[in-house]
């Protein structure tokens, strides 16, 4: 039983490593030069066409680079191909064009659980 037991875990951990790593978290990796600048605005959608100042966004402070994209609850149940964006905001409210990201896979929904089973 032990033995099984490691067979599946080996299995399963083989599958993880080769399954592609989908997307976790969006980067700004070089801010604004502005001085002026309050917060990003980061912007998604779903498929591959660009974003636009219509779709989706939540605002980060302007000291933040990163959005932790398993916590947004609009990508935590609905898995597929998304488009991403960002732009700066002023303390004016003025927003710059969107800087475009590009596309990324995103996985966070777990999958079904197996249908049917049994001990023999």
């Amino acid at each position: 039983m032990r033995h099984v037991r490691r067979v599946l875990v080996f299995l399963l951990a083989a599958a993880v490593l080769v399954t592609p790593a989908a997307a976790k978290v969006l980067k700004i990796t070089q801010g604004s030069t502005s001085t002026d600048v309050v917060h990003y605005r980061a912007y998604w959608r779903v498929g591959t066409e660009p974003v636009t100042k219509a779709d989706t966004f939540v605002d980060l402070p302007a000291g933040t680079l990163e959005l932790d994209l398993t916590v947004v609850p609009e990508m935590a149940t609905l898995d597929g191909v998304y488009s991403f964006g960002v732009s700066a905001v002023d303390d004016g409210g003025l927003e710059s064009s969107i800087l475009q990201i590009g596309t990324a896979d995103v996985d966070h929904v777990p999958p079904d659980p197996p249908v049917a089973a049994h001990v023999e």
